[in-house]
């Protein structure tokens, strides 16, 4: 009797210390740089946060996102909190859709 309290005692504290493992989580954080809210994400560790909706910003274009000044890897696993900051490309024109303008023949010489 006294081997079969010690086996269901040993089990029953087993049972209890996985029930309470903690899952751990990281915030993504987006900083568009003065563009449209990108709004954070909760990644548990060693997951991968989700590519976002492309930022928009009057007068630039989208490049990347960056983490510490380099190009982030949405394939690496996140393991800490991060924050992803948008790199933007300045638009010389407020519409940079470009058609081709085909010359006159007649002015050709």
């Amino acid at each position: 009797m006294k081997k079969g309290f010690l086996v269901t005692l040993f089990l029953l504290m087993i049972s209890i210390l996985i029930s309470c493992q903690q899952t751990i989580a990281y915030t993504v954080t987006f900083d568009t740089e003065g563009g449209s809210i990108i709004q954070s994400q909760e990644i548990k560790e060693d997951d991968f946060a989700e590519i976002p909706d492309t930022p928009l910003k009057d007068g630039y274009s989208f490049v990347e996102w960056q983490l510490n000044g380099q190009t982030y890897n949405f394939q690496q696993p996140v393991t800490s909190h991060i924050t992803l900051v948008a790199v933007w490309e300045y638009l010389l024109f407020d519409n940079p859709v470009w058609e081709p303008v085909l010359a006159d023949p007649s002015i050709i010489r």
